[in-house]
């Protein structure tokens, strides 16, 4: 489904260019490349996100 429609899933705040993809129980959150589609997390839908700090120096490119 995201190979085919890569625009299918909602934008993610706050970091710009992450999308969600919701297939029940999972939440997909990846990133659209030029070539690939590059998943950064699954998460079951009754998870939160983990607890992170950002530091000033990470680079989500």
């Amino acid at each position: 489904m995201i190979a085919d429609h890569p625009r299918v899933g909602t934008a993610v705040a706050p970091v710009e260019g992450i999308r969600r993809f919701v297939s029940a129980p999972y939440h997909l959150d990846y990133v659209i490349q030029a070539d690939r589609i590059l998943i950064v997390s699954i998460m079951r839908a009754r998870q939160g996100p983990a607890d992170l700090e950002k530091d000033e120096d990470d680079d989500f490119e």
